[in-house]
């Protein structure tokens, strides 16, 4: 089951674990609804948060997992590649690291950019 949720104490802890993560401005942005966050359950006890929005590009719309953490990726990635297909849009997921990257490009994602910064 995945179903929307407004921001809440545990997506916060969780998604605060998630490395590289501004969890400000993810809890802004959901709170005002730029962003959606999801919750994701199954029967055999994967769970974990996704969090979503979509972006208008030069190109169109665009549908950005802005965040994940949890169990159960293979299993909750396929849900929202099969809504963004149904939807018509793109999907573009951000990750920060590279095990992540083999597993998105799995299932069937491919590296676009890169992204480096300086404090």
């Amino acid at each position: 089951m995945i179903r929307l949720e407004p921001w809440n104490d545990l997506a916060e802890h969780a998604i605060a674990r998630i490395e590289g993560a501004c969890v400000v401005d993810i809890r802004h942005e959901v709170r005002a609804g730029i962003s959606q966050l999801w919750h994701c359950i199954d029967a055999e006890g994967h769970r974990g948060y996704v969090v979503t929005r979509l972006e208008e590009r030069e190109s169109g719309r665009e549908w950005v997992l802005v965040a994940g953490v949890g169990k159960g990726f293979h299993v909750f990635v396929q849900t929202f590649i099969e809504a963004a297909r149904c939807a018509g849009l793109p999907l573009r997921a951000h990750v920060n690291r590279r095990g992540m990257v083999r597993m998105y490009e799995h299932v069937g994602f491919h590296v676009s950019e890169y992204v480096v910064r300086k404090p």
